[in-house]
């Protein structure tokens, strides 16, 4: 799991972390890691198009079917049980990216 730490949620602050991300990775390794990026509708991710010219593309869940993401939602559950809602991730060392495999 690949991830950014956001300070807002916004479809800027999550663009953003995407293209961070891809500049810290080789551009082999975001082609195959991030073909498909399959979310919820959040308003986060909606500069859909700006994401998917970064080379991969979007798709998103039918809502309150989180199930549809598979894996990902176990992953999630993980990350809470580490690192509560409303938690200071900072003061965890979390401040760039963060990379995990669960």
């Amino acid at each position: 799991m690949i991830a950014h730490l956001c300070t807002e949620k916004t479809a800027d602050q999550m663009l953003e972390g995407i293209v961070r991300i891809r500049d810290q990775l080789s551009e082999e390794e975001f082609k195959k890691y991030f073909q498909v990026i399959l979310t919820d509708r959040g308003s986060e991710f909606t500069k859909a198009d700006e994401i998917e010219k970064l080379g991969c593309r979007l798709f998103y869940c039918d809502p309150m079917q989180s199930g549809q993401k598979g894996k990902i939602e176990e992953n999630h559950t993980i990350l809470r049980y580490i690192c509560p809602k409303k938690a200071d991730l900072a003061k965890l060392g979390l401040r760039e990216l963060v990379l995990c495999q669960v």
